[in-house]
Protein backbone atom coordinates (compact mmCIF):
# COMPACT_ATOMS: atom_id res chain seq x y z
CA UNK A 1 0.00 0.00 0.00
CA UNK A 2 2.79 2.55 0.86
CA UNK A 3 4.07 1.95 -2.52
CA UNK A 4 1.14 2.46 -4.65
CA UNK A 5 0.45 5.82 -2.79
CA UNK A 6 4.23 7.14 -3.69
CA UNK A 7 2.41 6.43 -7.19
CA UNK A 8 -0.55 8.07 -6.48
CA UNK A 9 1.20 11.39 -4.67
CA UNK A 10 3.15 11.81 -7.53
CA UNK A 11 0.12 11.32 -10.00
CA UNK A 12 1.07 13.62 -13.15
CA UNK A 13 1.59 13.48 -15.84
CA UNK A 14 2.27 14.31 -14.49
CA UNK A 15 4.14 11.04 -11.75
CA UNK A 16 4.82 9.97 -14.49
CA UNK A 17 7.49 12.47 -15.55
CA UNK A 18 9.31 11.01 -12.02
CA UNK A 19 8.96 7.18 -13.52
CA UNK A 20 7.36 6.46 -9.76
CA UNK A 21 4.18 4.59 -11.28
CA UNK A 22 2.30 4.21 -14.22
CA UNK A 23 -1.57 3.16 -15.96
CA UNK A 24 -3.37 0.55 -15.86
CA UNK A 25 -7.62 -0.78 -15.70
CA UNK A 26 -9.66 -0.36 -12.77
CA UNK A 27 -13.45 0.39 -12.09
CA UNK A 28 -14.59 3.95 -13.05
CA UNK A 29 -15.78 5.59 -9.97
CA UNK A 30 -16.87 9.38 -11.12
CA UNK A 31 -18.08 9.83 -14.69
CA UNK A 32 -17.18 13.35 -16.03
CA UNK A 33 -20.27 15.37 -17.69
CA UNK A 34 -20.63 15.41 -21.38
CA UNK A 35 -18.99 18.57 -22.43
CA UNK A 36 -20.00 21.72 -24.23
CA UNK A 37 -17.39 21.84 -26.88
CA UNK A 38 -17.71 19.48 -29.42
CA UNK A 39 -14.79 16.35 -29.28
CA UNK A 40 -11.38 17.73 -30.19
CA UNK A 41 -10.05 14.93 -32.62
CA UNK A 42 -6.41 16.33 -33.19
CA UNK A 43 -4.51 17.84 -30.56
CA UNK A 44 -0.75 19.41 -30.30
CA UNK A 45 0.45 16.70 -27.69
CA UNK A 46 3.33 19.00 -26.91
CA UNK A 47 2.08 22.24 -26.51
CA UNK A 48 -0.77 20.54 -24.02
CA UNK A 49 2.41 19.38 -22.32
CA UNK A 50 4.14 21.87 -21.98
CA UNK A 51 0.75 23.95 -20.78
CA UNK A 52 0.45 21.07 -17.93
CA UNK A 53 4.33 21.82 -16.95
CA UNK A 54 5.15 25.32 -17.16
CA UNK A 55 1.65 26.87 -16.23
CA UNK A 56 0.13 26.38 -13.13
CA UNK A 57 -3.31 23.64 -12.62
CA UNK A 58 -5.03 22.21 -9.72
CA UNK A 59 -7.14 19.14 -9.80
CA UNK A 60 -9.22 17.23 -7.20
CA UNK A 61 -9.54 13.29 -8.23
CA UNK A 62 -11.35 10.69 -6.59
CA UNK A 63 -12.22 7.15 -6.60
CA UNK A 64 -10.99 3.56 -5.17
CA UNK A 65 -8.64 1.03 -5.89
CA UNK A 66 -9.48 -2.19 -6.41
CA UNK A 67 -10.12 -3.31 -2.64
CA UNK A 68 -12.40 -0.64 -2.19
CA UNK A 69 -10.13 1.93 -0.07
CA UNK A 70 -11.46 5.47 -1.15
CA UNK A 71 -8.84 7.64 -2.21
CA UNK A 72 -8.65 11.29 -3.07
CA UNK A 73 -5.85 13.42 -4.71
CA UNK A 74 -5.07 17.05 -4.38
CA UNK A 75 -2.51 17.67 -7.07
CA UNK A 76 -1.20 20.66 -8.86
CA UNK A 77 1.86 21.46 -11.27
CA UNK A 78 3.78 24.69 -11.95
CA UNK A 79 7.57 25.96 -13.07
CA UNK A 80 9.31 26.20 -10.82
CA UNK A 81 13.11 27.60 -10.54
CA UNK A 82 15.60 27.04 -12.92
CA UNK A 83 18.43 25.24 -11.62
CA UNK A 84 22.41 24.35 -12.61
CA UNK A 85 24.19 21.07 -12.33
CA UNK A 86 27.78 21.13 -13.65
CA UNK A 87 27.32 24.62 -14.70
CA UNK A 88 24.62 24.01 -17.01
CA UNK A 89 21.13 25.49 -16.49
CA UNK A 90 17.93 23.92 -16.63
CA UNK A 91 13.87 24.51 -16.44
CA UNK A 92 12.52 22.67 -14.14
CA UNK A 93 8.70 21.90 -13.47
CA UNK A 94 6.87 20.78 -9.74
CA UNK A 95 4.34 18.41 -9.10
CA UNK A 96 2.74 18.48 -5.80
CA UNK A 97 0.41 16.53 -4.66
CA UNK A 98 -1.21 15.04 -1.39
CA UNK A 99 -2.92 11.69 -0.69
CA UNK A 100 -5.98 11.08 1.20
CA UNK A 101 -7.87 7.69 2.52
CA UNK A 102 -11.12 8.26 4.13
CA UNK A 103 -10.23 12.19 4.81
CA UNK A 104 -6.61 11.05 6.72
CA UNK A 105 -3.64 12.30 5.25
CA UNK A 106 -1.64 9.63 3.68
CA UNK A 107 0.98 10.88 1.72
CA UNK A 108 2.96 14.15 0.56
CA UNK A 109 4.98 14.81 -2.50
CA UNK A 110 6.65 17.01 -4.67
CA UNK A 111 7.93 15.30 -8.10
CA UNK A 112 10.44 17.66 -9.63
CA UNK A 113 11.31 17.33 -13.41
CA UNK A 114 14.64 18.68 -15.29
CA UNK A 115 14.09 19.95 -18.68
CA UNK A 116 16.33 21.21 -21.06
CA UNK A 117 16.13 24.96 -21.50
CA UNK A 118 13.42 26.23 -23.50
CA UNK A 119 12.27 22.66 -24.67
CA UNK A 120 10.28 19.47 -23.19
CA UNK A 121 13.43 17.51 -23.35
CA UNK A 122 13.80 15.85 -19.91
CA UNK A 123 16.88 15.46 -18.56
CA UNK A 124 16.54 14.58 -15.06
CA UNK A 125 13.52 13.65 -12.04
CA UNK A 126 13.76 13.67 -8.66
CA UNK A 127 10.70 12.61 -5.86
CA UNK A 128 10.67 13.24 -2.54
CA UNK A 129 8.21 10.70 -1.39
CA UNK A 130 10.96 7.44 -2.85
CA UNK A 131 13.91 9.84 -2.67
CA UNK A 132 14.47 8.26 -5.92
CA UNK A 133 15.66 9.86 -9.18
CA UNK A 134 15.91 9.08 -12.80
CA UNK A 135 18.69 9.66 -15.19
CA UNK A 136 16.89 10.32 -18.71
CA UNK A 137 18.76 7.68 -21.42
CA UNK A 138 16.42 8.60 -24.21
CA UNK A 139 13.94 10.78 -25.68
CA UNK A 140 11.33 11.63 -28.79
CA UNK A 141 10.34 14.83 -29.70
CA UNK A 142 6.51 15.22 -28.64
CA UNK A 143 3.89 15.65 -31.70
CA UNK A 144 2.35 18.86 -32.55
CA UNK A 145 -0.42 17.11 -33.86
CA UNK A 146 -1.68 13.57 -33.04
CA UNK A 147 -5.79 12.45 -33.59
CA UNK A 148 -7.63 10.09 -31.13
CA UNK A 149 -5.76 6.69 -30.82
CA UNK A 150 -2.36 7.71 -31.46
CA UNK A 151 0.58 7.13 -29.06
CA UNK A 152 4.26 7.05 -28.79
CA UNK A 153 7.95 7.16 -26.85
CA UNK A 154 8.46 10.14 -24.52
CA UNK A 155 11.17 9.37 -22.95
CA UNK A 156 13.10 6.29 -21.34
CA UNK A 157 14.99 6.63 -17.82
CA UNK A 158 17.40 4.69 -15.69
CA UNK A 159 16.15 4.84 -12.16
CA UNK A 160 18.46 5.39 -9.09
CA UNK A 161 18.29 5.64 -5.55
CA UNK A 162 19.22 8.63 -2.82
CA UNK A 163 20.18 11.11 -5.83
CA UNK A 164 19.53 14.74 -5.95
CA UNK A 165 21.42 15.95 -9.02
CA UNK A 166 22.71 14.10 -12.54
CA UNK A 167 26.14 14.87 -11.11
CA UNK A 168 26.01 13.16 -7.65
CA UNK A 169 25.15 9.81 -9.20
CA UNK A 170 28.04 8.03 -9.07
CA UNK A 171 29.19 5.18 -12.12
CA UNK A 172 29.60 2.49 -9.93
CA UNK A 173 25.80 2.29 -8.27
CA UNK A 174 23.34 -0.47 -9.70
CA UNK A 175 20.59 1.44 -10.97
CA UNK A 176 17.09 0.36 -9.54
CA UNK A 177 15.24 -0.49 -12.05
CA UNK A 178 14.01 1.45 -15.65
CA UNK A 179 11.05 3.66 -16.91
CA UNK A 180 9.79 4.68 -20.18
CA UNK A 181 7.15 7.30 -20.53
CA UNK A 182 4.89 7.23 -24.10
CA UNK A 183 2.03 9.80 -24.84
CA UNK A 184 -1.39 8.88 -26.09
CA UNK A 185 -4.35 10.51 -27.38
CA UNK A 186 -8.14 9.26 -25.80
CA UNK A 187 -11.23 10.02 -25.40
CA UNK A 188 -13.54 9.00 -22.78
CA UNK A 189 -17.05 9.88 -22.22
CA UNK A 190 -16.77 12.44 -25.37
CA UNK A 191 -13.93 14.43 -23.67
CA UNK A 192 -10.63 14.31 -25.25
CA UNK A 193 -7.84 14.03 -23.19
CA UNK A 194 -3.95 14.15 -23.95
CA UNK A 195 -2.32 10.83 -21.80
CA UNK A 196 1.09 10.40 -20.32
CA UNK A 197 1.51 6.51 -19.55
CA UNK A 198 4.44 5.65 -17.54
CA UNK A 199 5.76 1.93 -16.82
CA UNK A 200 8.26 0.83 -14.74
CA UNK A 201 10.40 -1.97 -13.86
CA UNK A 202 12.66 -3.08 -10.93
CA UNK A 203 11.51 -6.25 -9.43
CA UNK A 204 8.19 -6.63 -10.60
CA UNK A 205 6.53 -3.74 -12.98
CA UNK A 206 4.18 -1.05 -12.21
CA UNK A 207 1.90 1.16 -14.07
CA UNK A 208 -0.12 3.99 -14.25
CA UNK A 209 -1.38 6.66 -17.19
CA UNK A 210 -2.42 10.27 -15.98
CA UNK A 211 -4.68 11.76 -18.20
CA UNK A 212 -5.87 15.96 -18.60
CA UNK A 213 -8.52 17.31 -20.88
CA UNK A 214 -7.93 18.85 -24.46
CA UNK A 215 -10.64 21.14 -24.81
CA UNK A 216 -8.72 22.36 -28.26
CA UNK A 217 -6.50 21.08 -30.89
CA UNK A 218 -3.94 23.73 -29.61
CA UNK A 219 -3.24 21.90 -26.65
CA UNK A 220 -5.55 24.57 -24.75
CA UNK A 221 -6.15 22.46 -21.06
CA UNK A 222 -9.44 21.85 -19.59
CA UNK A 223 -10.78 21.27 -15.57
CA UNK A 224 -10.72 17.77 -16.10
CA UNK A 225 -8.22 14.82 -15.33
CA UNK A 226 -8.16 10.84 -14.70
CA UNK A 227 -5.49 8.90 -13.22
CA UNK A 228 -5.07 4.54 -13.54
CA UNK A 229 -2.60 2.45 -11.75
CA UNK A 230 -1.82 -0.66 -11.21
CA UNK A 231 1.11 -1.40 -8.59
CA UNK A 232 3.18 -4.61 -8.06
CA UNK A 233 0.61 -6.59 -6.09
CA UNK A 234 -1.67 -6.15 -9.37
CA UNK A 235 -3.94 -3.50 -6.97
CA UNK A 236 -5.81 -1.08 -9.60
CA UNK A 237 -6.93 2.24 -9.00
CA UNK A 238 -9.13 4.75 -10.61
CA UNK A 239 -9.38 9.15 -9.94
CA UNK A 240 -10.80 11.27 -12.14
CA UNK A 241 -12.10 14.37 -11.41
CA UNK A 242 -16.42 14.87 -10.94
Amino acid sequence: MKKQLQWLSSVVVFVSLIGCGGGGAGPTTSTPSVPNNPIVTSVNVAAAVNNLLRAGHSFTLIGTNSQGTSLRVNLSTAAGNQVTDLDISYDTSNITSSAYSDGILLANNVSTIWLIQGTLTPYFTTTTTSQACGKITSTTPLPTQAQIGQSGHYYSATRYTSCISPSSIRAWWGSSGNNTLTWSVQAVEGITYVCLNSSTQDVTTTTESDCVEVIASDGTLGSRARVTTKDWKNVTATLSTS
